[in-house]
């Protein structure tokens, strides 16, 4: 594994083809045969660049294809984020697959947390249902008395 720290301006251009293109030029391999990726540390997962992501509509009627940018969502390449690159070359079947061995322990513990927070979430519920005697149950308030004050109109004209 070979570690390389970048300086890539984002005024010049915030497309992800350029900035393949200055990584292939930087570690002289043809654009053709080099897959790139951005790390996303919170969720273990790796992004590939791509020039164009599809965005769906809210009625989903179709899709538009629009030109990808380096700095908004999907991607949001900031200060400090790691890039992971692939020759294509020796290895063309995995192009997309960066996953590291940290990367798979990382995801078998989010999948515990996420495991734990429901198994407590559903022993929590089903908690609540005991106490009220039954799910379609819930539990009555005391009832109150209404006053209500109406004064006589008659007696003062």
């Amino acid at each position: 594994m070979y570690c390389m720290q970048v300086i890539y301006d984002c005024n010049r251009s915030t497309k992800p083809a350029e900035l393949v293109k200055l990584v292939s030029r930087l570690v002289q391999i043809d654009v053709s045969h080099l897959r790139v990726a951005k790390h996303k540390l919170e969720s273990f997962e790796w992004i590939v660049l791509q020039e164009n992501y599809n965005k769906e509509s809210r009625k989903k009627k179709k899709s538009k294809s629009t030109a990808a940018n380096i700095k908004n969502s999907p991607i949001c390449l900031r200060d400090g984020d790691t890039l992971g690159l692939k020759n294509l070359q020796y290895d063309p079947e995995d192009a997309d697959d960066f996953s590291t061995e940290s990367d798979d322990r990382g995801k078998e513990i989010l999948t515990a947390v996420q495991e734990e927070k429901r198994r407590k979430r559903k022993l929590k519920s089903t908690d609540l249902l005991d106490e009220r005697g039954g799910a379609n149950q819930r539990p009555r308030r005391t009832e109150v008395g209404i006053k209500i004050f109406v004064p006589d109109y008659k007696r003062s004209s």
